[in-house]
């Protein structure tokens, strides 16, 4: 059989580009849905929409019960370059992928004969909806076989640090998700071509991966499966499948029990605030992912270094969401107003600002939790998640029945802020306690920033005040925290490079202009003398 020479194809392993580019692949389409969301509400109508976050809540889920081979794709493709044994890798990739391939076909087979239930008794859409519903859900079972099977290759392409190519196809297929659907039902069509449309959209991303795929990995050869790879993967994956089982039931379980409890129309008045807000967290989520194989190359690293990388990684994430929730509390009303009109209430301000709290806690905690996958410690999320579930399935019907909205908004940030507490417990178990517990200087003002900021945004959800002082006091807040994040925030080596960044930028621009006005002068020249 002839062989492919050419060596494999690695990107950079700079942890800040990867996040950089991670990170506009995540913006992009959030501010596309910030536009489009309102819309949908507006063309299907609340109870379909609420159908509609169901279907998107079902791709989230099931696109992540892959028994854990995405992310133990990543770390091993990333380890076995580290380490120089990059002939590993094809038997890895053909492996993983037919794991995926199996997975998303039983997936589909589930949720096919699972249809009817679902739409009877979970989402409660009304009698009228049913068939639609059902025709609907079975539409998504039928595409989440390659829409799991995609999630292998971009993983390969993560591991290879190709954050720019695995970025470049999922960008315009994510802001597809939600143009493709309005494009639908704003020309009329039923709801369940509005979902075949965002399934399609899902799998245009395949091709394209796969393609990249061999093109980085020109060696690949023919599909096979290898028992050792097989083993491998199975160890890794098998606590990170109860991971990725309860993880994302744990963040659903808000829309659950408000569609459950409250019905389709609760739960479409209630799903846009959360799309809005949740969808800030591809902030910290694309920043974790890129960071992701630098953590897994300190596997056998001093606790030190794996201490030190923890700390700098949750401190630069609470300066960069910081503004995010200053700014969102303090403008969610007129934000509501602007973006939701009439459909926004009281309970839709308060559910934001309470949401955005625990995206604040979200994101500090999403480094030990990456950092424990990427020590290739996966039972400690797993146990975490295990231990978390009852409770949280408990609060949330709790919460749910009492307050309505605003119950599961803050179900849902609370469960974000002691699962960061026992994710930073568990490092600590695993590395053991420093030999010295005080923080340097700007560790311990980002720590009483974002202390001060939680507290009063969450009083800001419970006290009536007037939007416009409420706005104001926001501007002053963001003010106060760009002086104080720069001055004692961020270390001297940080802002010598966000001024050393500026400084070329404005370079750039200066050389820019330049050009442009030297092409022109010729211009204007001829132009007088005519």
């Amino acid at each position: 059989m002839r062989t492919d020479s050419r060596p494999i194809i690695r990107g950079k392993p700079t942890a800040a580009g990867n996040a950089a580019i991670s990170l506009v692949g995540a913006i992009a389409p959030a501010l596309v849905a910030l536009v489009a969301i309102p819309m949908l509400v507006h063309a299907l109508g609340a109870e379909l929409f609420g159908l509609l976050s169901f279907i998107w809540i079902v791709f989230g889920t099931f696109a992540v019960l892959d028994f854990g081979t995405g992310r133990a794709t990543t770390k091993f493709v990333a380890e076995l370059l580290a380490r120089e044994r990059a002939a590993a890798v094809p038997g890895l990739f053909w492996t993983a992928s037919a794991i995926n391939l199996v997975v998303g076909i039983c997936c589909g087979v589930l949720l096919f004969f699972l249809a009817p239930w679902l739409s009877a008794h979970l989402v409660k859409v009304p009698a009228v909806l049913e068939p639609s519903s059902v025709l609907a859900l079975r539409i998504t079972a039928f595409a989440l076989p390659l829409i799991v099977l995609g999630g292998v290759f971009r993983s390969a392409l993560e591991g290879l640090q190709r954050f720019d190519l695995s970025n470049a196809v999922q960008l315009p297929v994510s802001a597809l998700n939600y143009i493709a659907p309005l494009i639908v039902a704003r020309a009329g069509g039923a709801f369940p071509w509005v979902v075949a449309s965002v399934c399609l959209s899902r799998i245009s991303a395949v091709p394209p991966l796969f393609a990249l795929c061999r093109r980085q990995l020109p060696k690949l050869g023919r599909p096979r499966i290898e028992r050792r790879q097989l083993k491998r993967l199975a160890r890794f994956g098998g606590w990170l499948t109860v991971s990725s089982v309860v993880g994302p039931l744990l963040l659903s379980l808000d829309r659950l029990s408000v569609g459950s409890i409250l019905g389709a129309g609760a739960l479409g008045l209630y799903a846009p605030v959360y799309e809005l807000v949740t969808r800030l967290s591809l902030i910290p989520g694309s920043v974790m992912t890129a960071l992701f194989p630098s953590f897994s190359t300190l596997t056998h690293r001093g606790s030190d270094d794996i201490r030190r990388a923890m700390r700098r990684a949750q401190r630069l994430l609470a300066l960069l969401m910081l503004p995010v929730m200053i700014g969102g509390v303090s403008f969610a009303p007129i934000i509501l107003r602007l973006w939701l009109g009439a459909t926004q209430t009281a309970a839709s301000v308060a559910a934001m600002q309470l949401l955005l709290v625990g995206l604040l806690a979200l994101s500090i905690g999403a480094v030990p939790f990456t950092l424990v996958q990427a020590l290739g410690k996966p039972r400690w999320s797993a146990t975490v998640h295990v231990i978390e579930l009852p409770i949280h399935a408990a609060v949330t019907w709790w919460a749910v029945s009492t307050f309505g909205v605003v119950g599961a908004a803050f179900a849902w940030s609370l469960r974000a802020l002691y699962d960061a507490a026992l994710f930073h417990a568990g490092i600590t178990r695993l590395i053991g306690r420093p030999a010295s517990a005080v923080l340097d200087e700007s560790q311990r003002v980002t720590a009483a920033m974002t202390a001060v900021a939680a507290i009063l945004s969450t009083l800001a959800a419970f006290v009536p005040v007037a939007p416009i002082a409420l706005a104001m006091g926001g501007g002053v807040a963001l003010l106060m925290y760009a002086g104080v994040a720069w001055s004692g925030g961020l270390d001297e080596a940080e802002r010598a490079a966000i001024r050393s960044t500026l400084r070329r930028l404005s370079l750039r621009e200066s050389a820019r202009v330049a050009a442009a006005e030297a092409i022109s002068e010729p211009v204007r020249d001829q132009a007088g003398r005519l």
